[in-house]
């Protein structure tokens, strides 16, 4: 009898499978941070991510500020507003 193979090569990350509440926009599902690499991605992208309110903003960067935190990064910027103005955010790692 032959087997039948189930293996499939992962594309990416399935969204779709993860909680809300991991993602930097959890009502868009943008960003998922599920790791430092991932945080800093948050942090990059911050500002370009196209069509979301301001109040969305103020979610995403609250959720990246609690995720950086547990990660142990320090942002380099105070508000959503801030890093609206610096795509490019340094994360720098605290000791």
């Amino acid at each position: 009898m032959a087997h039948t193979t189930t293996w499939q090569p992962l594309g990416g990350i399935d969204k779709g499978n993860l909680p809300s509440y991991v993602f930097a926009f959890p009502k868009q599902r943008i960003d998922p941070m599920t790791d430092v690499f991932d945080v800093r991605y948050a942090l990059e992208h911050f500002a370009t991510i196209p069509e979301v309110s301001d109040e969305d903003r103020e979610v995403a960067f609250d959720n990246i500020k609690k995720a950086a935190e547990h990660f142990h990064l320090e942002l380099d910027g105070e508000t959503y507003e801030e890093m609206c103005c610096r795509p490019q955010v340094e994360v720098i790692p605290l000791d």
